[in-house]
């Protein structure tokens, strides 16, 4: 066995070694190396050299974060948190510098220094079960092998030899039962027999001993690597800074001061706002721009304020935002050129231009903007080329007014006099180090604000010496998306989650696109890749092909995932060995792509752009060129927020930027290109117009047709290539989008019989005698109102509406029609129907009319993106998203299921479970990938550990192939691992429990603090409760207060006292219940009344005033009251396993919010208790987390659609009382007594006749009861 070493900066997370440490960083590091060589003593034991190596560690990285000490037998451990409680996550060997006999070596691995460490291994993988070893350390102080935990579960733990030989000794069932023996008779023959070679990473601090000890701190860059190799961000495998899914809270926070905005926490999410009144500073940006819509009444300008808010209030607040981001994208997109600027030019502070110096108020700002950036320098005036100077040309179309600008206001019309205070905790500090205070104005506070951090040191894997936090474009995507999702509901996709859908989709798309193109069968892009090769496809032909790919995301956001899509294609292209420059010569740097970012890589350094040196040149330019191409070419994206449009076109001008380069021979950088055009405006889910185009047009039409869509390509693709003129050829798209109109399918029913109407009265033609003058009176009449009908739907529903049919002539055939994308991609928004109806309506009513998955139910608004997005395919085309999971086993979710079934769409699916991918909403979600053309089988696959996944760990997934026939709408409950078979035979029986049982909720008085009531005391007649309306205590006769059970009164088989009733104002009758008149309730019961009295203003002013009248005493909904009387299994509705109670006289009434109820339906023979032995048994204990939605922390849901899927015995109804009798019994016995002793005993025996009766094999019944001793779900 050998030892492939690499060096520690070939080991490292290629995101992580190009990022750059802070000064103060390398300083202490500096010290403590230093005084780690001062403190060793060769002749000292291990012991001591072990307190040294731990103080090294705890000094420089871990004393705040983690714990550090001896484990048992070994020498050192990492754990995962500050206690010693938390698990292991890296485990050190410490031997003395001259002990070569036991240490390892290059040349001699298989040495006791790797036994050793490899049993402490086993010990936490296989003995403990820690899933989260992240790595593993030989050291002799001065040497060190680093190994990756992944590697050691590859090559020991997922050996089956070696783990059974393991176990034999540990359970003493070899010959030898020491450590000794063990290492000599088992793991060194494994090792020096069935391993090749082993991975490590290696270094010798004495190698770094002169670079620390020299004050001059010349080398110090050589420090970098080794820095990060003992890092949490590597050894622990953790996120590191301005990874994309880190937030720079502080940035963010004074960001948000400066605009004018707060976060405050609403119903469990996150949400930003305007301050409130007396709170708000007039100098931020946001009050100045309001104030100055206001006064100057510019909302009046604008076509439809209607658009921005339902009230002037709202849209002040709305256009202002809107402006405000507008501003704050150039500025940022500026700050970020302006670090690119200094970083080429080796730190020359001189071609900083974004600060108080250059820049003294909002009208040299505006000229910036639009007289610098926006145009050309040699056609620039005199005094803006003096001012200015060099600052470059980008022709974006970021740098020109938008139309919200030139309607309402522009930046220069802001006052410049208005003072803003710092921020409490603002970065801001004084010479002294000492936090600023008092006001300024706000142009120079953001200035000052944005150059407190570093916006030119990505990529630079060099040491900061002021000390500045970075920020990136992964970190203003995150804090834009947060600022923007203001009120809907959109989340910050992680970047983990946007880089593995892209990585899928698009490596699957690329590869359909060469097999159907060039005939061939490629499984892989190796294979792909040789395949090239073996065929001489030419590189020009192998770039037009990937080129030619089409990916939408329809509710774009910040762009992420464009983002993400764009760096995995140039990934693709290295992969293949077909990324050139423009004369065809391939590129020899290594690209890839780690944490969600492309790496560059040049002679195994991170490349960094120097414009005097041709290769990295060369390499600039084509990168450059090539993402122009992909963005122009390959991605598209639409979302109904303007902010987001623009924030996502900053994103990707962002990208462009960061290669951007001088032209040779020249002083000016690169122009951008008009990539604007493909990030478009609208509302998905909302067309007038049909994919499908017209049947049955003459040829005429059809010529006409392809003429339009030609002419449409070529100012399209004429507009990205920067003309002078771009309004004008904007203006001619949009003349052009119009004429195609006239060819499109109307999606209307109102617009169908409008353009109906209006052919009648052209088939009219010159009939004028009466009778046809009186038919064109009563037809224009009819074209009239059909007019009027249409204008208000387009005013109310269609202003915002998006026409994939004609937005994007890439996707349209050389006659015009529609054809789609290859992939569709996304994270599409999480909204209720309930919210959409509120603030929607149109919208609403236009889903449900025109949209199958919106069929049933409170549906959520992906299930219709989900089938918006299959639309949006080409036959081949893919489709990935991340969204909940709830339509699995949702009423509303089964449409989606339905079409998704049918079809056989489903590809892939990445189930999360319980785990949380975003950290500010609890949603459980999945990665649901789909093929427009049919798919005989789809791929499983369920995360077990979100962090272990996320860090490579294959371990920590358990994964299947499932057969697309056996996919129904019925719920989708998908079961990996060695539960599958028993799963899938239980789920076939015929009878469930929603065959035999009614299961409902408890009662909804829609006034719980005027109804539910806390128990103080109780006497024969009376209670006295406490009421939570009206903050007291009061005295009430019994008759109609009942128990109310919440789901933690629910235990096995029992049920606690309760300490809460309801009052409960209904009377049996022979159809179920009714409300007792007030009156009577006076007369009977006079305090009720009187303490109904005291609630009657809020009783009645329930559902907007609904109950005023005689009934104004009762409940508003009145579903389930006869029930709660009723004898009836009690269970939680939110449980960490299944289990019920029993309520034998229907003396408990249940809580709505966590407890329901199930009742033997009479005519199946199912007797009460043998449900109840039935839900507290092992079996259905094991079954029901398969078939119910899983919470944070283990809680499973208990609600109605999971529990109708549990298993009833597979015999006919009704139930015989033979086969329920033993069970039955038992229960008796625990209800009788529930804390004998004998309570175990019993349970056991209920377990066995419940296997019996559900005909479980010897092996079925020790993987339940394997599962029940583990303590684990399956």
């Amino acid at each position: 066995m050998k030892l492939v070493c690499l060096t520690p900066a070939k080991s490292l997370n290629k995101a992580y070694l190009k990022k750059s440490l802070k000064r103060d960083q390398i300083d202490v590091f500096r010290e403590n190396l230093v005084r780690l060589f001062e403190r060793i003593r060769s002749d000292e034991s291990e012991e001591h050299l072990k307190n040294i190596i731990a103080d090294f560690l705890k000094d420089t990285w871990y004393k705040q974060t983690h714990e550090i000490n001896t484990s048992g037998r070994t020498d050192l451990v990492i754990h995962t948190g500050t206690s010693s409680k938390d698990t292991v996550g890296v485990l050190l060997e410490v031997k003395r510098p001259g002990n070569n006999a036991e240490m390892i070596s290059h040349d001699r691995p298989n040495t006791k220094a790797l036994h050793e460490l490899l049993h402490y291994y086993m010990q936490e993988r296989y003995i403990k079960g820690n899933l989260e070893v992240r790595r593993l350390i030989v050291c002799n102080i001065y040497e060190w092998y680093l190994f990756d935990a992944a590697d050691f579960e590859r090559l020991f733990f997922q050996n089956k030899k070696f783990v059974e030989n393991y176990q034999k000794w540990s359970n003493g069932l070899f010959s030898g039962d020491k450590t000794d023996w063990l290492y000599k008779e088992i793991l060194k023959p494994f090792v020096e027999g069935e391993l090749e070679n082993l991975p490590c990473t290696y270094f010798n601090l004495k190698e770094y001993e002169r670079i620390v000890r020299n004050p001059a701190k010349a080398e110090d860059n050589k420090l970098l690597a080794l820095y990060k190799v003992l890092s949490p961000p590597h050894l622990l495998k953790q996120s590191f800074a301005n990874d994309s899914n880190s937030l720079n809270r502080e940035f963010y926070s004074e960001l948000l001061h400066i605009i004018g905005l707060e976060e405050v926490k609403e119903k469990g999410k996150k949400l930003i706002r305007r301050k409130p009144e007396g709170k708000r500073d007039d100098g931020s940006l946001l009050e100045n721009t309001i104030n100055i819509l206001k006064t100057r009444g510019r909302l009046s300008a604008l076509a439809n304020p209607q658009q921005y808010g339902a009230d002037a209030d709202e849209q002040y607040f709305s256009v202002a935002l809107e402006l405000c981001i507008t501003w704050l994208n150039r500025l940022l997109f500026l700050k970020l050129l302006e670090g690119q600027l200094i970083t080429y030019h080796k730190g020359d502070r001189s071609h900083a231009f974004l600060n108080s110096t250059r820049i003294t108020d909002f009208d040299e700002l505006n000229e910036l903007f639009f007289e610098v950036l926006a145009v050309r320098i040699d056609e620039r005036s005199q005094s803006v080329r003096e001012k200015f100077g060099a600052i470059p040309y980008l022709n974006s179309s970021l740098f020109e007014e938008t139309e919200l600008e030139r309607t309402t206001i522009r930046i220069n019309e802001l006052k410049n006099r208005l003072e803003l205070p710092l921020s409490g905790s603002t970065v801001l500090k004084a010479g002294n180090g000492k936090r600023l205070s008092g006001t300024k104005s706000i142009l120079a506070y953001l200035f000052e604000f944005l150059d407190a951090y570093d916006f030119g040191a990505e990529g630079n894997a060099e040491i900061q010496e002021q000390n500045k936090s970075i920020i990136n474009a992964a970190v203003l995507g995150l804090i834009f998306e947060k600022i923007n999702g203001y009120r809907d509901g959109s989340f910050f996709t992680p970047g983990f989650i946007t880089m593995y859908i892209c990585r899928e989709t698009i490596r699957r798309a690329v590869l359909g696109r060469f097999n159907g193109a060039c005939g061939w069968s490629c499984a892989n892009l190796v294979e792909l890749h040789n395949e090239i090769i073996r065929q001489r496809l030419p590189l020009k032909e192998a770039n037009a092909l990937v080129n030619s790919l089409k990916i939408c995301d329809p509710a774009v956001g910040s762009g992420h995932f464009l983002v993400s899509a764009l760096n995995e294609i140039i990934s693709i292209k290295s992969e293949l060995g077909i990324l050139a420059d423009k004369d065809g010569k391939l590129l020899r740097c290594d690209v890839s792509i780690e944490n969600d970012e492309l790496i560059i890589s040049l002679d195994e350094q991170i490349f960094s752009y120097n414009y005097k040196d041709g290769e990295l040149q060369r390499i600039q330019e084509t990168l450059f060129h090539e993402k122009e191409t992909i963005i122009e070419n390959c991605l598209f994206g639409v979302d109904i927020n303007p902010k987001s449009v623009a924030i996502c076109r900053l994103r990707l001008w962002i990208e462009l930027l960061k290669n951007a380069y001088y032209r040779r021979n020249s002083d000016q950088l690169e122009t951008l290109p008009n990539i604007d055009i493909n990030i478009k405006c609208g509302n998905s889910l909302v067309s007038r117009f049909a994919l499908a185009g017209t049947p049955n047009i003459p040829a005429a039409g059809r010529k006409k047709q392809k003429e339009l869509a030609d002419k449409y390509r070529e100012l399209v693709f004429f507009y990205k290539h920067a003309p002078s003129n771009k309004a004008e050829v904007r203006k001619q798209i949009e003349n052009l989008k119009h004429s195609l109109e006239n060819f499109g399918l109307p999606n209307d029913k109102d617009l169908i019989a409008l353009r109906k109407k209006e052919n009648e009265v052209a088939q009219l033609g010159f009939a004028f005698d009466k009778k046809g003058t009186e038919t064109r009176q009563k037809l224009m009449k009819e074209v009239e109102a059909l007019q009027a009908r249409f204008a208000e739907k387009e005013r109310l529903l269609y202003s915002n509406a998006f026409e994939w049919r004609f937005e994007f002539p890439e996707v349209l055939d050389d006659t015009g029609e529609f054809i789609g994308f290859d992939a569709v991609i996304g994270n599409p928004p999480y909204i209720r129907i309930q919210d959409i109806k509120e603030y929607a309506p149109h919208d609403a009513a236009f889903q449900k009319e025109h949209y199958r998955s919106a069929a049933k139910g409170n549906y959520d608004i992906y299930v219709v993106f989900v089938e918006r997005g299959l639309s949006l395919l080409r036959k081949q085309g893919l489709l990935s998203y991340i969204l909940p999971h709830k339509f699995f086993n949702s009423q509303y979710g089964e449409p989606l299921r339905q079409i998704i079934a049918t079809g056989q769409h489903l590809s892939e699916v990445v189930h999360f479970g319980e785990h949380q991918v975003f950290e500010e909403a609890t949603t459980y979600t999945c990665m649901l990938f789909l093929n427009r053309s049919e798919t005989p089988a789809f791929h499983l696959v369920r995360i077990t550990d979100l962090l272990g996944w996320k860090a490579g760990n294959r371990d920590t997934l358990l994964e299947r192939t499932i057969s697309a026939a056996s996919i129904t709408a019925s719920e989708w409950n998908f079961a990996v691992g060695e539960n599958v078979a028993l799963f899938e035979r239980l789920k076939a029986f015929p009878i469930t429990l929603g065959t035999v049982a009614d299961i409902f909720v408890g009662l909804q008085t829609s006034a719980d603090k005027v109804f539910i009531l806390d128990l103080i005391e109780e006497t024969d007649y009376s209670l006295r409760l406490r009421s939570k309306a009206l903050g007291r205590e009061w005295t009430f006769e019994k008759d109609l207060l009942h128990p109310l059970v919440s789901g933690t009164d629910i235990k096995r088989f029992a049920v606690l006292p309760t300490r809460q009733y309801i009052l409960f104002p209904y009377q049996a009758t022979v159809e179920g219940v009714e409300l007792i008149s007030f009156d009577e309730i006076n007369t009977q019961w006079p305090q009720m009344a009187e303490y109904l009295l005291a609630n009657r203003e809020t009783l009645e002013a329930r559902e907007k005033g609904k109950l005023k009248g005689k009934d104004w005493h009762g409940y508003i909904y009145l579903k389930n009251m006869a029930k709660q009387s009723l004898q009836k299994l009690m269970i939680p509705r939110l449980v960490d396993q299944l289990y019920a109670s029993y309520d034998a006289e229907g003396h408990h009434f249940l809580d709505n919010v966590d407890v329901g109820g199930i009742t033997p339906k009479s005519e199946t023979g199912v007797e009460s208790l043998f449900l109840l032995g039935l839900f507290n048994s092992a079996l259905l204990r094991w079954f029901f987390p398969q078939v119910s939605a899983p919470f944070r922390g283990g809680w499973l849901s208990a609600n109605r659609q999971y529990l109708t899927q549990l298993p009833m015995p597979p015999f006919e109804l009704p139930y015989t009382a033979i086969l329920q009798a033993p069970i039955i019994e038992r229960v008796k016995q625990i209800l009788a007594a529930p804390d004998s002793p004998e309570v175990p005993r019993l349970e056991a025996e209920i377990d066995q006749l419940v296997y019996t009766i559900y005909g479980l094999t010897d092996e079925e019944i020790a993987l339940v009861e394997s599962s029940s001793a583990k303590g684990t779900q399956p």
